[in-house]
């Protein structure tokens, strides 16, 4: 039995050190991604359509409508780049870096918290858990859409619409790692249609 949780212990040390040389931090507003070759920036993207421009990403987060998204990142001009782009679901996906903690630890999204800062706080964190447990406590959890959870959430937009269905755009939940699709025109009818951007250049 230790040498099995010797073993784990090392095997996550392990992939945890890897993890992190698999980015390069370029500069306060960029990371590259050394296996895929993307650009990213570090931040989400504030008002103005900017990146917020602080080394941790501390500030406030603009939420978008996903053609309002295309559009800002299609004409960001960032860090002597302007061939951004909002990343398509696989681009997305590729930046999730699985993280099995309880609310309340360092690390609560799924992400790495030193490449990409404040993606997930501990804040959202709590804020997510307390609304879906108070959601399982109500009525609420038969009539989901009757309570706000789906207000409380870590949600950014990829460019990819649904194969069946082009008013739909998928997306990604930093908080799970989950991936699912949404209204990208139209009423809103399974939560907001707001969502967080983050944009892609590159390879």
């Amino acid at each position: 039995m230790k040498k099995i949780i010797f073993l784990l212990i090392i095997i996550s040390f392990f992939t945890s050190g890897y993890s992190e040389k698999v980015f390069s931090i370029l500069s306060r507003g960029m990371v590259r991604d050394n296996v895929t070759g993307l650009i990213w920036t570090r931040c989400s993207l504030t008002d103005g359509d900017k990146p917020i421009y602080d080394f941790n990403c501390k500030g406030p987060r603009k939420k978008y409508y996903w053609t309002e998204a295309l559009q800002a990142c299609e004409k960001l001009d960032h860090e002597g780049r302007t061939d951004w782009r909002l990343p398509n679901i696989k681009e997305l996906q590729s930046i999730i870096h699985y993280h099995h903690y309880s609310v309340g630890y360092d690390k609560p999204g799924q992400v790495i918290d030193s490449v990409f800062p404040g993606t997930v706080s501990v804040a959202d964190a709590t804020e997510i858990s307390a609304c879906r447990q108070k959601q399982i406590e109500t009525i609420a959890d038969y009539y989901p859409n009757s309570y706000p959870c789906t207000y409380a959430n870590i949600h950014y937009w990829s460019s990819t619409v649904h194969k069946n269905d082009s008013r739909l755009a998928w997306f990604v939940d930093f908080y799970t790692g989950n991936t699912a699709f949404g209204w990208s025109t139209g009423l809103a009818l399974w939560g907001p249609r707001e969502k967080y951007v983050r944009c892609v250049a590159g390879p």
